[in-house]
Formats: C-alpha cells, sequence, structure tokens
C-alpha cells in the first residue's frame, strides 16, 4: 500500500468511527487518536 492508500483506508475506518462517536455524544475515540508526544 501506498501512504495515501494508508491514510485513505485510516480516514474511512477509525476517524470515520471516531467522528459517529462524538456526533452520537461520545468524544472518547476522538480523544484516543490524538497524539500523546510533544512535536519535535
Amino acid at each position: 500500500m501506498t501512504h495515501r492508500d494508508d491514510f485513505l483506508a485510516w480516514v474511512t475506518t477509525a476517524l470515520y468511527e471516531a467522528e459517529l462517536a462524538l456526533h452520537n455524544g461520545d468524544a472518547s475515540p476522538r480523544r484516543a487518536l490524538w497524539s500523546r508526544n510533544e512535536p519535535g
């Protein structure tokens, strides 16, 4: 897979599910996507 394919697969699965959960009132899946590391 290319980087583009990897990104599109992520958008249509994990990100979509997190956004749907957020829409339904559950922010925890969205928070789980956030980086825990400071930019370096």
